[in-house]
């Protein structure tokens, strides 16, 4: 009896530090953006033809003194606007009656967990190839990033409702677990940010937060699995 108490309360510290992890994931792709201002800043100093000097007027200043409200205006909308679809079209309000059903909507909850936070990884890998380049105008890197914050918005609405929805089928302590794990993530992005300023690296910035990224694929696909195993 005592060894089916400490297994069970093992597995439930796990899923408690995976949760935690995928609340980290969901707030995680915003968070390194805005974060990542100096870098931004720099590559808005380019000129057309790739060397640095002085902006001047135009659409370069525009952009500076305001490309992080045009990458908070991308990311909210874009999750916000999945967020809502998510909430209409229910897809988790049907309750499984059969264990087929259990298994398809394990199925469900590993595509809204698990894919989403693998594509952000790709997403912040491609974003620290372009920033080894420092030839690359710095139009295109505002642009290319406010696309990616665009897909950081469907992305992570995706795992904001698969997490929440995951968490509610279990104690209340999961669901602290999650928003537990989106406020770390700020902190996060902001103590990767101080070190690698350092190194005047955003490659290796973007980088590691791909490498986090994974990290918290990987909590979502345990969980997952753990589901199916149940089931």
């Amino acid at each position: 009896m005592t060894l089916v108490f400490l297994t069970t309360s093992i597995k439930k510290d796990k899923n408690l530090l995976r949760f935690f992890l995928l609340g980290v994931g969901t707030l995680l792709p915003f968070n390194v953006f805005i974060t990542a201002k100096k870098y931004f800043d720099m590559t808005l100093l380019r000129h057309d033809g790739g060397d640095d000097g002085d902006v001047g007027e135009g659409w370069f200043t525009f952009t500076k003194d305001s490309f992080e409200n045009a990458f908070s205006f991308s990311y909210t909308m874009a999750n916000l606007a999945t967020l809502i679809a998510m909430n209409r079209m229910r897809v988790f309000d049907t309750a499984a009656t059969s264990d087929k059903e259990d298994y398809e909507k394990s199925k469900l909850y590993d595509r809204l967990t698990t894919y989403p936070l693998l594509a952000c990884a790709a997403c912040f890998f491609a974003t620290a190839l372009l920033a080894l380049d420092e030839h690359v105008k710095g139009t295109f890197v505002v642009s290319f990033a406010t696309f990616n914050l665009v897909l950081f918005g469907v992305f992570t609405g995706f795992v904001q409702s698969g997490s929440f929805a995951l968490a509610a089928t279990r104690e209340r302590k999961f669901s602290t677990a999650v928003v537990s794990g989106q406020a770390l993530s700020g902190v996060l992005a902001s103590f990767v940010a101080l070190t690698c300023s350092g190194f005047n690296f955003a490659a290796l910035y973007f980088g590691l937060s791909g490498l986090a990224c994974l990290l918290c694929a990987k909590g979502g696909r345990e969980l997952v699995l753990e589901m199916k195993k149940e089931n």
